[in-house]
């Protein structure tokens, strides 16, 4: 009685999960008829509806692209956002009720290939690879009801490029932000009025700052066949930018861990310094992992951070002793990271030798770690250690096993009785 009512609850559960997908807008399913993966974990189920095929490209992280028919289209995103699109409305529509709109020029941004090729690769980061459209507005449904933002991008402030999949910039009033992934707004700017000065004309000038910044003039000129920018504070700071992108030498701006100086010659040439108010000195020319916050040393974007935390350089204590930052740690921490390292491994493997001596018994155990194989060891223990054996012969309640070598030469010769080695033979 009870095996058949497992039987009938085991025949209930497949055909509740019987694969089908709810392709179109109408109540027809669309049953699963074969499913393929690639190599690099993505895989492609195929459906039908009728005499229609339809399919479904699913990576592991959970984002899925669906070709539903030529004028719908639907993705999810690990970050719960949801992604729908058609020739009238294409869509990021965020967990928290935000709201991406997105040009819709080319309603199916994202081609199968690109999708299938790049499973790692953020869709948004996909879809800006690929340049097949760009954001037009942006609405915050929880702190502007009613009202939609447009996108904004100028002179490489919102870099889409750089900034961890970070792509989209909102202005609202003379205050800049970039929609994060989650779909929020974070402050990283300030739109200032201009002058430059070679031109004779105004220009809108679009600062990296924090919120507390109170910025007195812009001033675009140029000096030695290059262009620069001056930005000056009211605090008597000062940031020269070279080419409107990076931080150009005698920069030297406060923030809440210090004073950033930029020193040198050139861009390639200079050197970034941090004077932390607690008397410590940061010093790095690492144009590739200065910082953890920011990669260059001299990127523009360092004025958005409040803080700054040291990651590839030299810090230069208060009794003017220095250490190395390789990677975020000095060389003293690394070496602590290694030793915690190191003894979680030995507790891992100290649990494993615990287990298998108490399934297996410590005699053998200590036996087989030492490659020794003795007459008693059970057999699923002499097995672990000789991965590669051939089972011979086989009678009632006897094994006989060979183990070779990776020439595949027989190299013993083990008999196994009643579950246990009985025997040996060597080559």
């Amino acid at each position: 009685m009870e095996k058949n009512f497992l039987i009938s609850r085991l025949i209930s559960i497949v055909f509740v999960f019987m694969p089908t997908f709810a392709l179109a807008q109408d109540d027809e399913p669309a049953i699963k008829i074969n499913t393929k993966t690639f190599n690099n974990g993505v895989t492609v189920e195929t459906y039908q509806k009728g005499t229609d095929e339809y399919h479904v490209y699913r990576r592991k992280n959970g984002d899925y692209f669906m070709d539903i028919d030529p004028y719908e289209m639907r993705w999810t995103l690990k970050d719960n956002t949801l992604i729908q699109g058609n020739k009238k409305d294409v869509r990021i529509k965020f967990s928290n009720g935000n709201i991406l709109y997105l040009s819709h020029e080319h309603y199916n941004p994202v081609s199968i290939n690109a999708f299938v090729e790049n499973p790692d690769m953020d869709i948004l980061t996909l879809w800006e690879e690929l340049d097949y459209w760009g954001p037009k507005g942006f609405s915050d449904v929880n702190n502007h009801p009613g009202k939609t933002y447009p996108i904004r991008r100028d002179n490489g402030i919102f870099d889409r490029k750089k900034y961890n999949g970070k792509v989209f910039g909102v202005s609202i009033g003379n205050n800049l932000y970039e929609i994060n992934p989650n779909g929020y707004l974070e402050f990283i700017g300030k739109e200032v009025d201009g002058i430059d000065k070679t031109r004779n004309e105004p220009f809108k000038c679009f600062v990296f700052a924090i919120p507390t910044d109170s910025i007195i003039e812009c001033v675009r000129y140029k000096k030695d066949n290059d262009e620069y920018t001056k930005i000056s504070y009211e605090n008597g700071d000062e940031v020269f930018l070279l080419w409107g992108q990076h931080l150009a030498i005698g920069t030297h701006i406060r923030r809440g861990y210090g004073l950033l100086t930029i020193k040198g010659t050139s861009e390639k040439e200079s050197s970034c310094y941090i004077n932390f108010d607690d008397g410590r000195v940061f010093k790095t020319n690492d144009y590739g992992n200065a910082f953890k916050e920011e990669q260059s040393c001299t990127s523009y974007r360092l004025l958005k951070h409040k803080n700054l935390t040291p990651y590839s350089g030299t810090l230069i204590n208060k009794d003017n002793t220095g250490v190395v930052i390789k990677e975020g740690m000095t060389q003293e921490e690394r070496e602590k990271q290694s030793e915690l390292a190191r003894k979680k491994e030995e507790a891992s493997k100290k649990a494993d030798y615990d287990l298998l001596c108490k399934a297996y018994g410590k005699k053998y155990v200590d036996a087989a770690m030492k490659g020794n194989l003795i007459i008693g060891m059970p057999e699923d223990l002499f097995l672990l250690g000789y991965p590669n054996t051939r089972l011979r012969q086989k009678s009632q309640g006897t094994k006989v096993y060979e183990v070779r070598n990776i020439l595949n030469k027989i190299t013993k010769v083990v008999r196994v009785r009643n579950g246990r080695v009985s025997g040996v033979t060597n080559f």
